[in-house]
């Protein structure tokens, strides 16, 4: 009970610990693994700890005023979380340390620099700019039901004859948005194709075919492609497939992965795009749209599934 043992501190109301987690659907609440006073596993729940020693901390500096976590009462979770904050530079699994984690988020002088302290590197700086560009962009692009698909350099074109789709017409496509329940398994083979700088974005508003490994698999034969439906019961479900082979799917896309597979690069992405699944898959594939009306739409052409 690590969510138990923080809230039991007096200092922290269920909603933040959830808004600082991000994880929807994420099965972190009783995982008290994590030894936050040494070095951390990141496959023991070491990003929920990072997480908290970084959010926990700001929204107690925010609230009260006062030295990151000065203080805290409670039992060993939130001593371990008292001990990282007083120790923010020590490494963690995977390179990371709260106070180095802390440089790419919304506070980033939270913890002081010490002299000869590495900050962030080019690349990481990089993505934290991007990371906050595409988020702007892309606004509150999630909607419950839907599904996308992002496919690094591929056209929406050779996406559809990866695909083997036909074009549909646009009454055809009017009556679905209307009524896409009308006839479900029919709306089900229908698809929008974007193309955007990078690639090509895959959507389906009413459906999760995109994110689908019989569609992920093709559109990622030479490359690769991220896909995410937003399930209405059980959260976000990404998939991963690299050159027509699915590598991982049921992930949870922004959702503070605490799997210990993951490297620097896809801790950093993690952090920045929590909450965010549709931005973190986009820029999983690296594509960079400069508006979200791929994700939105309308598409540039809608083709039907065989």
């Amino acid at each position: 009970m690590a969510l138990q043992a923080v809230q039991r501190s007096g200092w922290v109301r269920h909603d933040l610990l959830t808004r600082v987690s991000a994880s929807r659907g994420a099965s972190w609440a009783d995982s008290g693994s994590g030894s936050v006073g040494g070095s951390v596993s990141v496959g023991t729940g070491g990003l929920i700890w990072l997480w908290c020693v970084v959010g926990l901390t700001r929204e107690r500096m925010r609230i009260r005023g006062c030295t990151p976590l000065a203080g805290t009462r409670g039992g060993p979770c939130t001593s371990r979380l008292s001990g990282a904050a007083r120790r923010p530079w020590r490494s963690w699994s995977g390179g990371w340390a709260p106070g180095r984690l802390a440089l790419a988020g919304a506070e980033p002088d939270m913890f002081p620099l010490p002299a000869g302290q590495a900050g962030l590197s080019p690349a990481e700086s990089a993505a934290v700019v991007e990371a906050r560009r595409l988020i702007s962009v892309l606004g509150e692009c999630r909607q419950e039901g839907a599904a996308f698909a992002f496919v690094a350099d591929v056209t929406a074109v050779e996406a559809a004859r990866r695909l083997r789709a036909r074009p549909v017409d646009e009454d055809a496509v009017a009556a679905i948005l209307e009524d896409p329940w009308a006839d479900f398994d029919g709306s089900l083979r229908v698809v929008g194709l974007s193309d955007v700088p990078g690639g090509c974005v895959v959507i389906q508003p009413w459906g999760h075919v995109p994110a689908d490994p019989e569609v992920a698999g093709p559109l990622s034969a030479g490359t690769v492609c991220y896909g995410v439906a937003a399930n209405p019961k059980s959260g976000d479900q990404g998939i991963v497939a690299r050159d027509g082979t699915v590598e991982d799917a049921d992930t949870n896309p922004g959702g503070s992965d605490a799997g210990g597979h993951l490297t620097s690069e896809e801790i950093l992405a993690e952090y920045l795009y929590q909450g965010h699944a549709v931005a973190y898959c986009c820029a999983a594939a690296g594509l960079r749209p400069s508006d979200a009306r791929a994700v939105v739409g309308p598409p540039d052409m809608w083709v039907r599934l065989p």
